[in-house]
């Protein structure tokens, strides 16, 4: 599977904001980019879920500025 490397600037933001949140980056970094698909068109017509497939709550979006 394809795993995209993230910036060291936004891996420093993301790690303190979700340990202000109590929650995993990875759990955070996934709401995030729900958030964002959700809030833009699909490609191709595909509907994206908001809801991820764990059950586990869904965050705020995250305005964080490093």
């Amino acid at each position: 599977m394809y795993s995209p490397k993230i910036s060291e600037d936004l891996v420093h933001v993301l790690y303190f904001v979700a340990k202000d949140r109590r929650m995993p980056m990875t759990r955070l970094v996934d709401n995030i980019i729900r958030g964002a698909l959700a809030s833009n068109s699909p490609p191709q017509g595909k509907l994206v879920s908001t809801q991820s497939e764990t059950g586990l709550p869904q965050s705020e979006p995250c305005n964080a500025v490093a």
